[in-house]
């Protein structure tokens, strides 16, 4: 993060890299401070804390170099500037606290060499950082971002120049050198570096000596700058960068135009053919082949990219065309509280087969719902379901076809009646996924097919859009164009065509030792940023089930198809970037990684997760930084998805991101009961959450989950702003129920240790926040306002259930200083909750040691008095508000008054209540603009 040479060849300047004299350079400085002084950001704390070894390598070039003269300052403005040095210390991270944001900044001027840093710039920060308030994580986060790119250090530039189709140009810009694409242009990087005076010799593997002496360019940074367009990789062949290629910088070289690399095939004219067999009336069909793209003997396609819109295949039902959305499957609507109403079939009876462990299992549909007759018939060579099973956690993929005569009498399937029976094949038997409580079919569950290939009739699907259909046996793509002539003609849509060819686009990855994290510092992949690039295209192969860890790229776990794969890496950036039209997830963070950031960066129709961060206790990621992204439409494949998911991380911060649209967490971070792998020292501030749970259910919008007897998180949940929390499932007839068992926050299974403050908690379909049996949780100065609006599922404002075991006693929590307000009930629907505080019919909340303190709240129901409103029977778990103060203690400095809020907003004003008599603090922006 720190500028050491200052020097673009073929720009009017130069370094000599084989002796320690040098030529004379512009006067540049590539680090930038902000006008105004203020508290750091979360990406300036990023990149401050990683700066040691930015140190390290000016003081080792200043003393390859014979030292030089100091000049100090920025393009902006001359001024001093300190120098910052933190411990990359994973469990003792330092805080960087200043009133002025400060840049440790090394400029060469015209005529002057590599400066050594000042100790007494040193200094000042360590007595800066001595001031900040003790015991405190994070301090207030302001706008103003201080920016040191990693990229702009680049003593080499290599240019990526032209885009479309692979038909790239590279310029090198030392030796005028050119390369066709950007692999090659990486290949140049290497080989220039391999070539240097100090490359290890053949056979060795001595990276690390090589990189620290005299000479070496191993840690010399270097920049590939990519043109505008979009860059396709050879087909099945992702980039990957190692501990080799450290110290590189990818970057989009037009910051005003998209850059894009994709992992899909551009197919071309030459591959269309048209098809009378696919064709229906009105509706021509076209056939490409997808040999050599596509490898139809390990996976079927499951998305396809046409007219720059992600697009599951033709599928059965089909959903209405009201309720599709932009998205091919219907899966999400833009409307707020979507719910998946259409395109769906729902089991009569499950039967399954206990025999080779549960492998398959049958399924019957009730013939009343008028199923066409190619789904019976044993002319049907198969295709694949996506099940929605019991627990409405996730949805998962699984290869289905009709059950045989043999099949009817050896199982008894008679007994099902004239249902139709499909025999689904379990995709993992790990954990027993297909039968296992939580992801078990039973009767009403729902369920649609698709890649039933021609068996699917096109007839049924709307032709106001495109579909398709990915025929394994011939490994032919069936493209139907939309006929309405509005949005695109036939050429044009073929024209648009893009397969995804591969799950990961770019790899980041170090050497890896059997504990799955890198042995040592050499065997990391270090310093490496990616800026202003887009990635679009990928596949995926995961099932959908959440189970165990996601450590190896072939784990179970929550499904991890990501795009962008950091493994075993440190010092990382992901700044500006844009992830869109994924089949996949779009970053995944693991095996040991630390110090990456995924900043100011665009995730859209996500077909998983937008961003993982992934590990166990011996391979945890730490120090990672995941600020001011928007998200939105995530999960839309499979449903065990979140904007930004973890499992599991400590010393992480995720901050002023703005999620949307989740088919289930908006935030979720686990603590793992397998190995005890506990997440800790994390903070989640300032993200605006909405709609949430659009496709399953049981979950928090911010969630966290622990383990029995975990230690305590010493986590911070502050400032966010949580709304929407939907939820859907089936009830045993079929039918839909949404909204349905959601909440804001979710504190699940003992999660312990946790500072909830300064939250907005809103039209959470449950609760707005729902402790589950956790100990020394603190939840002060929130507010609650209009959760609890479902009848069987309501829970009040706020909720809780405790537990006492021999080895867990839920106790030493404290609710205080927050407001809770909601609707009186002749302003809503009859279903909703007028209980303030709840508890779930299935828990216990009447020992009153669970809390230490649960005091000093300010109440109030619209059109409703205190009198009336304090004999409501379930205004609290244990009745009325006279018994919740006579048998349980609680509220009994608590007051019943209107919050007083800003017009438009939840805002809490000066004069109100809360602030004058309760000590209410006021809220942040990005909290109470909620």
């Amino acid at each position: 993060s720190l500028c050491t040479v200052a020097a673009d060849f073929g720009a009017g300047g130069g370094v000599s890299d084989q002796s320690g004299s040098m030529e004379p350079v512009h006067g540049r400085c590539y680090g930038s401070i902000p006008d105004e002084t203020g508290p750091y950001t979360p990406e300036s704390q990023h990149l401050l804390s990683k700066s040691t070894a930015s140190i390290a390598r000016m003081e080792e070039a200043a003393a390859r170099h014979g030292g030089a003269n100091v000049s100090v300052g920025t393009r902006r403005r001359q001024r001093p500037l300190s120098a910052v040095e933190t411990r990359q210390n994973a469990r003792k991270r330092v805080l960087l606290y200043a009133t002025a944001a400060v840049a440790a900044v090394a400029c060469v001027a015209t005529g002057q060499h590599i400066m050594a840093v000042r100790e007494e710039s040193r200094s000042w920060l360590l007595d800066e950082r001595s001031a900040a308030p003790s015991g405190t994580k994070t301090q207030r986060l302001d706008e103003a971002t201080l920016r040191l790119h990693r990229q702009l250090d680049a003593t080499r530039r290599l240019h990526v120049l032209g885009a479309v189709d692979g038909a790239a140009s590279a310029r090198y810009s030392e030796h005028g050198t050119t390369a066709p694409d950007l692999p090659t242009a990486l290949e140049a990087v290497r080989s220039w570096r391999a070539a240097g005076p100090s490359a290890p010799t053949t056979g060795s593997t001595d990276r690390t000596s090589a990189a620290t002496s005299a000479g070496s360019r191993y840690a010399e940074p270097v920049s590939v700058s990519l043109a505008a367009g979009t860059h396709f990789l050879s087909p099945g062949q992702p980039l990957t960068l190692t501990n080799d290629d450290s110290y590189t910088s990818i970057i989009a070289e037009d910051s005003s135009s998209p850059t894009w690399i994709s992992g899909g095939a551009h197919l071309t004219s030459d591959r269309w053919t048209f098809s009378a067999n696919h064709s229906a009336p009105g509706r021509p069909a076209y056939v490409a082949s997808l040999d050599g793209l596509v490898d139809s003997s390990v996976d079927v396609l499951k998305s396809v990219r046409v007219n720059d819109q992600m697009l599951g295949p033709l599928r059965y039902p089909v959903p209405d065309a009201a309720s599709e959305g932009e998205y091919g499957n219907g899966a999400l609507s833009d409307s707020a509280g979507a719910e998946y109403t259409t395109g769906l079939l729902f089991v009569n009876q499950t039967v399954y087969s206990e025999t080779n462990e549960y492998s398959y299992f049958f399924i019957s549909i009730n013939d009343e719902e008028d199923l066409p007759a190619w789904l019976s018939d044993s002319a049907w060579s198969g295709g694949w379901v996506s099940l929605m099973p019991d627990a409405n956690w996730l949805n998962y993929n699984a290869p289905v076809r009709p059950a045989t005569s043999d099949e009817w009498a050896f199982y008894n399937l008679s007994s099902v009646g004239s249902d139709t029976i499909l025999r689904v094949t379990c995709p993992s038997l790990v954990l027993k996924m297909c039968h296992s409580e939580s992801t078990k079919v039973i009767s009403g569950n729902a369920l649609y097919i698709w890649g039933a290939g021609a068996a699917s009739s096109i007839g049924e699907a709307p032709a106001e859009r495109d579909w398709w259909v990915h025929e394994p046996l011939t490994n032919d793509l069936v493209v139907w164009p939309a006929t309405d002539g509005v949005n695109s003609t036939v050429e044009t849509t073929l024209d648009s065509v893009v397969v995804p060819t591969m799950r990961r686009i770019l790899q980041i990855s170090g050497v890896l030792s059997v504990e799955s994290k890198p042995a040592s510092d050499s065997d990391f992949a270090s310093d490496i940023t990616i800026e202003g690039i887009g990635f679009t295209d990928n596949h995926y192969v995961a099932s959908g089930f959440q189970g165990a860890f996601d450590v190896w790229d072939t784990s179970e776990g929550i499904p991890h198809d990501a795009a962008l794969r950091v493994s075993g890496a440190t010092n990382v950036d992901i700044i500006g970037c844009s992830f869109a039209n994924l089949a996949g997830a779009g970053v995944s963070i693991g095996n040991g990684s630390q110090y990456v950031a995924v900043l100011d960066s665009d995730f859209s129709w996500i077909g998983q997760s937008a961003i993982m961060i992934l590990g166990n206790t011996t391979n945890q990621p730490t120090e990672i930084t995941v600020a001011n992204n928007v998200i939105d439409h995530v999960g839309v494949n499979l449903y065990a998805a979140a904007g930004v998911f973890a499992s599991t991380t400590s010393h992480s911060n995720i901050s002023r991101n703005e999620i949307r649209y989740s088919t289930r967490w908006g935030i979720a971070v686990r603590s793992e009961e397998a190995t005890r792998s506990a997440s800790r020292h994390n903070v989640i501030d300032r993200n605006k959450i909405q709609h949430t749970a659009l496709a399953t259910s049981d979950m928090g919008a911010i969630s966290v989950i622990a383990f029995e007897v975990p230690p305590d998180a010493n986590t911070s949940i502050t400032n966010n702003c949580v709304r929407d929390a939907v939820g859907w499932a089936t009830e045993s007839d079929g039918s839909i129920k949404s909204p349905y068992n959601s909440r804001g926050l979710y504190l699940d299974n003992y999660a312990s240790g946790y500072t909830v403050s300064g939250n907005v908690f809103r039209d959470a379909a449950t609760t707005g926040a729902f402790i589950h049996w956790g100990v020394n949780n603190t939840i002060t100065n929130n507010v609650f306002y209009n959760n609890s609006n479902l009848g069987e599922s309501s829970n009040g404002q706020f909720s809780y259930a405790h537990t006492v075991s021999a080895m867990n006693i839920s106790a030493a929590n404290i609710f205080s200083r927050n407001v809770i307000a909601y609707f009186n009930l002749s302003y809503a629907a009859a279903s909703w909750s007028s209980a303030a505080v709840g508890c779930p019919s299935w828990g216990e909340c009447s020992d009153k040691h669970t809390f230490d303190e649960f005091d000093a709240n300010l109440y109030y129901m619209e059109g409703a008095d205190e009198e009336a409103w304090g004999n409501l029977a379930d205004v609290t778990p244990v009745g009325a508000w006279s018994t919740w103060r006579d048998e349980m203690e609680y509220d009994l400095t608590s007051i019943y008054a209107d919050p007083d809020f800003e017009d438009g907003s939840l805002c809490v004003k000066e004069s109100s209540p809360a602030r004058t008599q309760l000590d209410f603090e006021p809220l942040d922006e990005v909290a109470c603009e909620c």
